[in-house]
């Protein structure tokens, strides 16, 4: 009999954690580009140093915007920063499993090699994290809600 119980109680404790992790999703959340310097190729130049300082700080001005709804469809913009004449904006269906967010655009962009991207949720559910595919820079942009 203990034995059913605490397979009970897991069974119960899994289903609400998978929908507290869902439940977590929906909403709008606020994303910073984080560039680690370090991995960055050095400058050979003064010139060529101002550059990357200066694209540096255009990364950082970049805001992104994403909004998870409960029909388990997504908007994404981006402004500010390098993104000059207009808002880059993005739409598509989202799905999870565990703490792993997928997100599928509705079109697959030029630079893209896959359709979707994974977003990692933290464990207490505040910050959902992505990877820059390009350069091996350790880049990354992290979502707060």
């Amino acid at each position: 009999m203990k034995l059913v119980q605490r397979f009970f109680l897991t069974a119960v404790f899994a289903a609400l954690s998978v929908s507290v992790f869902a439940a977590g999703v929906v909403g709008t959340w606020h994303g910073k580009v984080l560039i680690d310097s370090s991995k960055l190729p050095p400058a050979k130049t003064p010139e060529q140093q101002r550059n990357m300082a200066m694209a540096l700080n255009m990364v950082k001005q970049v805001q992104i915007t994403m909004n998870f709804k409960a029909d388990k469809t997504y908007t994404a913009s981006a402004k500010g920063g390098m993104i000059r004449k207009q808002d880059q904006s993005d739409s598509g269906t989202w799905s999870q499993s565990g703490n792993i967010v997928t997100i599928t655009p509705k079109k697959k962009m030029a630079t893209q090699k896959q359709k979707s991207e994974n977003l990692v949720m933290s464990a207490d559910g505040r910050t959902m994290t992505v990877t820059i595919p390009s350069g091996g820079f350790g880049g990354k942009v992290v979502f707060t809600k």
